[in-house]
């Protein structure tokens, strides 16, 4: 399909929202208020023109449709229709505040309004009750609307988005379509006039904004209020497999459309999957669920809800976010009186399958497929930029004996010998006067110090070996050839390489950075050798790298 600008980009994702028959039956006003739940036709919304919305340009919100909204869902209201305008001046407060207070703020006291968080003196002798905006357990009783070309003016600056999402008449999503009429023309553009230029200079238009979408009719992305453009992510579902991959065409267009913007799920990232937080330079910052988190987290719930089974392995890559993920599986489950029993649920980068610990049977229900309940792996998470790619390049360190220098001292008066340090043992032993006597025990002391430092191994890699047969139990052991000291140098110039390039990967065994190097250098037969070495992962390496078993070890066999 090519979108031209006859054919825009945001009349089809319009026709997508609430099915074909846009522009050939428009609905007016009085039939839109007639209009409650999801329509039957496109995703569920229904089309209203920009022109019939029941407000004015400066107005964030339709005001008419919030009132409606809170006499039909609020029966202390509905008896006493006037009470509607006390919550309408709050709500205007909260607009009116965005200038002062900051945007986020004004989100976060609006976001709590419409998650019925807010109460008011309506109930009986002025007792507090929560009022309702918007019926989260009951979708039918909520009136949904989209419309095209939503203008709102503050001070000297308007600004027109080209499609507005309402919920009883508060615009929770505003979408920013791109025709790319050149090939240069893509989602950032939208992204970027919506950060850049829409938050900056009609911030109230974004009071009540649950998050924002940009798509060039091919590629779509989404991001909460002030959140940097390159931070926008994708919305996918598990099961699209390979055909994720790219994640650009009109049938992952169509896919993103009916999986983030239907009404129920809107609603339910409205109620369960939004997070305000504090980050360390004190700045305050809204956090919007990724689709892996979303998906992951409602497979909690049901499963908590259901009863059975009463575990679940979550396996989720490095960087994709399981952290908010517990938070918003607890969010959720809090709209759940009675949850008895206890469930165990594990949130892994990197589950471990061996004999001694094996994450999929401590966690693993037999009834999920493969073990777990949920995967987001490593390629998911390098498409979706989640986890950025490492890259190390091991460089050949050549390891060279550097000869030993002892400074040499002044003596002192008399011929002695000053002392390199402090305290008691400054200074030659008693007697030990140059030219003159010295104790028995001075000339011994000595010449073991000599021996000592003669028959000691030098450099880390003998020093190695070494240990390797004093553990042994033997001091006297076979002495490294040629063949095996270049291949531990090899072994040190790997490790030099990984220190510098990539210190992620100086782990123990059990963690993934130890285990790809293994795994690199074990050749796939030595494996059961280097699990089984009582030594740290680089000395199992320098062991299994002189043995037979390693190229360096058959190169130096003699012929069969």
């Amino acid at each position: 399909m090519t979108f031209t600008e006859s054919n825009t980009a945001e009349a089809y994702l319009r026709d997508l929202l609430c099915g074909t028959s846009a522009d050939e039956n428009p609905l007016d006003l009085q039939d839109a208020r007639a209009n409650y739940g999801v329509a039957s036709t496109g995703v569920g919304w229904t089309y209203l023109p920009g022109v019939a919305i029941p407000r004015e340009p400066q107005e964030v919100f339709a005001e008419p449709l919030v009132r409606e909204a809170l006499i039909r869902l609020n029966p202390e209201i509905a008896t006493k229709p006037e009470r509607a305008e006390e919550v309408l001046y709050k709500l205007r407060a909260i607009v009116l505040s965005v200038r002062s207070d900051g945007l986020i703020r004004a989100n976060e006291e609006f976001t709590a309004w419409l998650r019925g968080e807010r109460s008011m003196p309506f109930g009986k002798d002025g007792e507090h009750v929560t009022v309702r905006i918007v019926d989260f357990e009951d979708l039918s009783r909520n009136q949904y609307i989209v419309t095209a070309q939503y203008p709102f003016r503050a001070g000297p600056a308007e600004r027109r988005a080209d499609l507005v999402l309402l919920v009883n008449g508060s615009p929770l999503v505003l979408i920013e379509a791109k025709t790319p009429v050149r090939p240069s023309v893509s989602w950032v553009d939208g992204a970027i006039q919506v950060h850049d230029d829409y938050e900056q200079f009609v911030p109230e238009l974004f009071a009540c904004n649950l998050f924002s979408v940009a798509t060039e009719g091919k590629a779509l992305r989404y991001g909460s209020i002030q959140m940097p453009v390159h931070l926008w992510g994708p919305w996918r579902t598990e099961d699209q497999g390979d055909d994720a991959a790219t994640g650009m065409g009109l049938a992952d267009l169509e896919r993103a459309v009916s999986g983030l913007l239907a009404p129920a799920t809107v609603l339910d990232i409205l109620a369960s999957f939004v997070l305000f937080a504090t980050d360390k330079k004190k700045r305050r910052l809204k956090v919007v669920c990724r689709y892996q988190q979303y998906e992951a987290a409602n497979r909690i719930v049901e499963r908590v809800v259901a009863g059975q089974p009463k575990r679940g392995l979550i396996w989720h890559f490095q960087g994709s976010g399981k952290s908010l993920l517990m938070v918003f599986a607890a969010q959720k489950l809090r709209m759940h009186p009675a949850l008895p029993n206890a469930f165990l649920f594990g949130l892994t980068g990197t589950p471990i399958n061996t004999r001694d610990r094996n994450t999929f049977y401590a966690f693993g229900a037999p009834e999920d497929v493969n073990g777990y309940l949920s995967r987001y792996g490593f390629e998911e998470s390098i498409r979706d930029g989640a986890t950025l790619p490492l890259h190390f390049e091991p460089r050949l360190v050549a390891l060279q004996r550097a000869a030993r220098h002892r400074p040499r001292h002044r003596r002192g008066r008399g011929g002695e010998a000053p002392g390199r340090g402090r305290g008691p043992r400054q200074g030659r032993a008693d007697g030990a006067i140059r030219g003159g006597p010295q104790p028995e025990d001075a000339r011994h002391g000595r010449a073991r110090r000599q021996r000592h430092r003669r028959d000691r191994p030098r450099g880390t890699l003998p020093r190695l070996a070494a240990n390797q047969r004093r553990r042994a139990g033997s001091q006297e052991g076979p002495a490294w050839d040629p063949v095996q000291i270049q291949a531990a140098q090899r072994c040190g110039a790997v490790r030099e390489g990984l220190r510098i390039h990539s210190p992620v990967l100086l782990r123990t065994p059990q963690e993934s950075g130890g285990k790809q190097v293994r795994e690199a250098l074990s050749e796939g037969g030595g494996m059961e050798r280097l699990a089984a070495f009582d030594g740290s992962w680089l000395e199992a390496i320098a062991q299994f790298i002189t043995s037979p078993e390693s190229a360096y070890g058959r190169a130096r066999a003699p012929d069969a």
